[in-house]
């Protein structure tokens, strides 16, 4: 059984949410700093290079020096530029998130699964049979095996910003360990995702356990 909720975050998930940001802000702050101070010794560098060397070495091994350093401080300058772009998308998914206060909630009931055997050290990935032509797809490294995982009774609890984006998962395992009854092989996986049938996490997907390798080929 199978039964998707929504709900309002609770003041754990808001706190937890305000600290991703806060430490994706210092990771911004840091990458600003190492970025002055990197352009700063390559300036100082650049000034000393000519101090000490103009006038006694080949005028062609300064003008190359002087190259390498442009080059890496362009370099330097482009990848807190990418950075940049990178954390204020981040920041401002989490504040639309906050701003949304909205979290959806996957409550399974499943006396079966399948399982990706996982070689590769991919992301893991599970199928529930939670009805009787029903099946869930939970993937992602929040979901690994473990002695409690997969279980007969589990709920998610799946934070995502506007766009879809996942930001947070909560898994809470309530029921007993559930031993897969098969394994997908990695070979199976990568053939999913070649010709863009994997599934999306937390996708539902009609059919049943037995004949899954059938159902994601088609």
């Amino acid at each position: 059984m199978l039964e998707i909720s929504e709900r309002k975050l609770t003041d754990e998930e808001m706190t937890a949410l305000v600290e991703e940001r806060e430490k994706i802000e210092r990771k911004l702050l840091f990458h600003y700093r190492f970025t002055v101070i990197s352009l700063a010794f390559l300036f100082l560098a650049a000034l000393l290079l000519l101090y000490f060397f103009l006038g006694t070495a080949s005028v062609n091994l300064i003008l190359l020096a002087l190259g390498l350093i442009i080059i890496y401080s362009a370099s330097v300058i482009w990848g807190y530029k990418q950075n940049k772009r990178m954390f204020i998308e981040n920041i401002g998914e989490i504040n639309e998130t906050i701003a949304l206060n909205h979290a959806d909630v996957y409550k399974c009931f499943a006396e079966s699964c399948i399982s990706f055997q996982n070689k590769s050290l991919d992301e893991p990935a599970h199928f529930f049979q939670v009805d009787e032509n029903k099946l869930l797809f939970i993937s992602g490294y929040d979901f690994y095996g473990n002695d409690k995982f997969p279980n007969t009774d589990f709920e998610v609890i799946a934070i995502k910003a506007i766009n879809g984006k996942p930001l947070r998962f909560e898994l809470n395992c309530k029921g007993i360990r559930l031993r897969p009854n098969a394994l997908l092989s990695d070979q199976l996986k990568k053939k999913l995702r070649d010709e863009k049938k994997y599934p999306e996490n937390l996708s539902v997907l009609p059919g049943k356990l037995n004949n899954l390798e059938t159902v994601l080929l088609n």
